[in-house]
């Protein structure tokens, strides 16, 4: 592995590890509520970064195949912390 792989792998590792604890144990409301009208809710920005680290990861790094609803990020119906943690996981 080369050393800029390395630092990527990493990091990417801590920015997941980071988001999965942040929502670890937030309830339905918790995830689902925003801060104000004009910002997004826990879910939204925990989705947004599963689908850009996929794109990313997946996709320009490893050159897979990869379906992306960028919109669907932002308004899908928030569900539980614990779906976008199993989610992450295999990224990581």
């Amino acid at each position: 592995m080369t050393a800029e792989i390395d630092v990527y792998r990493r990091e990417l590792g801590w920015i997941l590890d980071q988001m999965c604890q942040s929502l670890d144990g937030l309830t339905l409301e918790q995830i689902s509520s925003r801060p104000r009208k004009s910002a997004n809710s826990a879910f939204a920005v925990g989705n947004r970064v599963i689908g850009a680290t996929t794109v990313y990861a997946l996709g320009f790094g490893c050159g897979l195949p990869v379906a992306r609803d960028r919109e669907a990020e932002f308004d899908s119906a928030p569900t539980s912390s614990e779906e976008l943690i199993r989610a992450a996981q295999p990224l990581r």
